[in-house]
């Protein structure tokens, strides 16, 4: 046997145990039992070191507690990839606290998670796994491959994003150029997929991150046009009618958070004081003792037993969680769910046809979406490993690690703040229908709305730009149309995606989508790509003629 140490530890008489893989063990004569079930502690101690010595591993374990000792069931499978693993067996919090943080500095995440209540303490049995290492993530060599209708009047923007691609170590891009609302460029560069040397397409889909904030923002516009909301509408009275109320140790300045408050991030969350909620989905399960991962409703109502951090409308604080919100309310007022309802006023009627809503795992990956690719390639606890709810008849899967991406936070949950999927050139269509001449989106009234300066108790900051409802803006110039007086943009960001949506005062506006977060120096890629895109604007002197949105292939 290669692995001689089936490593094994006692905590206090509970017992905790270490196991790995054993490569070329003998076979016993009797068949290792797959699943068993009324086994006290110590004959799980028996169990898992004869299963370490067959190359078996723990896929899923409950535990039960009757008068006199905790009885457990226990369901193992094949070690095929000889994942080294341990397992914990009947440890208070404070010491599963204490195992953690010495497993977590030697690469262990939990996997298994199962707690019972027994002489009146909480007791938990965990089990780990040992974490792959972390990888550089690597290109291959060679000339960037460009797909998409090629221009030579447009170079400027091939010459730029094939340099950046390469200069920053990038897997690949999208960018869609457009000009008074017609779509005239639309390119794909490096790789949608480098396992299978894939080339990113023009059209390629890819999560948009926080780009769906304009999204939703947009579509509250809409129903304070036709008067079913106002920015100053509380929102606690409109949570209610859907049965969220806040609780009786929650912050009473709740009453005072305005829908106004939400699309400006001023609402009184502060992810620098509190970590963000959108991204605690395991922290919330755990406390709300849920027996499943907890859903967007289920933050919602952990929120609301929550502390502020500051006033609402007293200062800025750009804020995942208030989008979240207002999805909620938007729901409660069209009482339709949130996708459906942007899907129909929103989607639609922009011909968005390649926009919807984002898969967490990598199995569920949308057709002709991406592969995302962070710069440092990682495995982590998928956040559906918190305890769940045996469901009869299923078969227990052990959680396997997961790329960031894929399962490190839950996309699901962020639909309105952050978990939309789409292409360059559908977030141009939505660009251009903001104030199109035939059927725009938003009224006059509402564009002025949208773009205005929130008007905040704090006003020491003086930027010359700000957050208004949806949109950073940066005034440039008086102008007869509010859009033209005006830059507006919003930026992305998520493990494996960097995103960039803008439109500018003179009618130019563009987007630009990245399967990469960062540079190779640690710099967010739309941050670092900006300013290179609009110098590339202002170098092309002659524009094309024709409108790629009415063309049925960008290749």
């Amino acid at each position: 046997m290669t692995n001689a140490s089936h490593h094994r530890r006692f905590l206090n008489l509970l017992i905790a145990f270490a196991a790995w893989g054993a490569f070329n063990c003998p076979v016993t004569a009797d068949e290792f039992p797959l699943a068993v079930r009324g086994k006290t502690a110590a004959q799980m101690k028996a169990l898992v070191e004869r299963a370490a010595t067959e190359n078996m591993i723990v896929s899923e374990i409950k535990v039960r507690a009757s008068r006199s000792r905790q009885l457990f069931e226990c369901e193992f499978q094949k070690n095929t990839d000889n994942i080294p693993w341990l397992i914990l067996l009947n440890i208070s919090e404070t010491e599963l606290q204490t195992q953690q943080a010495d497993l977590l500095t030697k690469n262990y995440f939990p996997v298994i998670e199962r707690s019972v209540t027994f002489q009146d303490k909480k007791l938990y049995t965990v089990v780990w796994q040992k974490k792959q290492e972390d990888r550089p993530l690597v290109i291959p060599a060679g000339p960037v491959p460009e797909s998409g209708l090629k221009d030579e009047r447009l170079n400027p923007f091939d010459e730029l994003m094939s340099t950046f691609i390469k200069q920053n170590n990038v897997a690949g891009a999208t960018l869609a150029v457009a000009k008074n609302g017609r779509l005239v460029y639309a390119r794909g560069f490096g790789y949608s997929d480098i396992n299978k040397q894939e080339v990113m397409q023009p059209d390629s889909v890819m999560r948009i991150a926080s780009i769906s904030k304009p999204i939703t923002a947009v579509a509250t516009l809409m129903l304070i046009e036709e008067g079913k909301l106002s920015l100053d509408t509380p929102v606690l009275p409109v949570l209610k009618t859907k049965s969220f109320q806040l609780s009786r140790t929650g912050d009473q300045r709740w009453a005072d958070i305005t829908v106004r408050h939400l699309l400006q991030h001023s609402g009184g969350w502060d992810r620098d004081i509190s970590p963000d909620p959108m991204f605690q989905i395991v922290n919330i399960t755990r406390k709300e003792d849920l027996k499943r991962a907890a859903r967007r409703k289920d933050i919602l109502r952990y929120q609301l037993s929550q502390p502020l951090d500051f006033a609402p409308g007293e200062r800025y604080a750009y804020s995942n969680f208030g989008y979240s919100v207002l999805a909620q309310v938007l729901e409660a007022v069209t009482d339709m769910p949130y996708e459906d309802f942007i899907k129909q006023r929103v989607l639609t009627p922009c011909k968005m046809l390649k926009t919807q809503p984002g898969k967490t795992r990598l199995e569920d990956r949308l057709k002709n979406e991406v592969r995302y690719y962070p710069q440092t390639i990682s495995t982590h606890t998928p956040f559906w490993s918190v305890p769940e709810r045996a469901q009869r008849g299923a078969v227990p899967k052990i959680a396997a690690p997961v790329e960031a991406p894929y399962g490190q936070w839950d996309l699901e949950v962020m639909d309105a703040h952050g978990g939309w999927t789409s292409t360059a050139p559908d977030l141009l269509r939505f660009v251009a229908a903001l104030d199109s001449r035939q059927q725009p989106l938003l009224n006059e009234a509402s564009l002025i709305t949208m773009a205005a300066r929130p008007q905040l108790q704090d006003t020491t900051s003086g930027s010359s730009i700000w957050y208004g409802c949806g949109w950073n803006v940066r005034p440039i110039r008086p102008a007869e149309s509010a859009l033209n007086q005006i830059n507006i943009w919003h930026n992305g960001a998520l493990a494996g995606t960097s995103t960039l949506l803008v439109r500018r005062s003179d009618g130019m506006s563009w987007a630009v989508l990245f399967n990469t977060d960062k540079a190779a120096s640690g710099e967010r890629l739309a941050t670092q790509i900006d300013g290179p895109i609009h110098s590339a604007v202002n170098r092309v002197f002659s524009w094309p003629d024709h409108n790629l949105f009415e063309r049925k292939t960008l290749n």
